[in-house]
């Protein structure tokens, strides 16, 4: 999780750290900013890439497409 999540009321390490579960911060970067798409339980698209003009014409951002099924499977067992 990003630094924001450290001090932030009900936010995702919050609600993991009150459930005992390992929570890590990375004080490195300003945002987590991390995706995955999912599309017919054969492509996965993973990257930082939001689907907006920001985004496109200006951010620092990745993308990938991955043909896998397997891998699809265990990203959509994990959601």
């Amino acid at each position: 999780m990003d630094k924001g999540q450290r001090t932030a009321n009900y936010s995702e390490a919050d609600f993991l750290s009150r459930a005992s579960a390992p929570t890590f911060i990375d004080a490195e970067h300003a945002i987590a900013h991390n995706k995955i798409i999912l599309i017919d339980d054969a492509v996965v698209i993973p990257g930082s890439f939001n689907f907006t003009k920001a985004a496109d014409s200006s951010n620092a951002e990745h993308l990938q497409e991955i043909r896998d099924v397997a891998l699809a499977a265990c990203c959509l067992k994990n959601w």
